[in-house]
């Protein structure tokens, strides 16, 4: 069994480490198993521990999603599967630019709101408020 957790670009796990796996002599689905599963840490929440956040998970075949998901049940409440290595890796990806964009943009509005005499604090807390659907 050999899950990747690091982020990296949609297509490493089939493109990168299953050609690597079958040069000696392992097959995923066959007589290993090959899943990418992406950390998502949230370094600081007191709130959610490894074991709290969603693991997404996708494997090389159906049977090697399987054996991920029996691997991964033990440490992790809740399991996403998705439908392949790549799904799971574009997710980490889409994770990271969402999280770069929303500092990047916050960055930004706070230059203004400091040029106006607003309190940005103030102001993503009261923005905070709206609920998300």
């Amino acid at each position: 069994m050999l899950s990747l957790e690091s982020t990296t670009w949609p297509g490493t796990t089939d493109e990168e480490l299953a050609p690597r796996l079958e040069a000696i002599g392992f097959t995923p689905g066959q007589n290993c198993a090959l899943v990418f599963s992406p950390e998502r840490e949230d370094p600081g929440n007191p709130d959610y521990g490894t074991h709290d956040i969603p693991k997404v998970i996708g494997g090389m075949t159906p049977s090697c999603l399987e054996l991920g998901q029996a691997l991964y049940q033990h440490a992790i409440h809740t399991l996403v599967p998705v439908s392949s290595t790549r799904t799971a890796e574009m997710t980490k990806l889409l994770e990271n630019i969402h999280r770069a964009v929303n500092i990047g943009l916050v960055n930004e509005m706070k230059i203004v709101a400091d040029k106006m005499g607003i309190d940005i604090h103030e102001v993503i807390r009261a923005a905070a408020t709206k609920p998300s659907t």
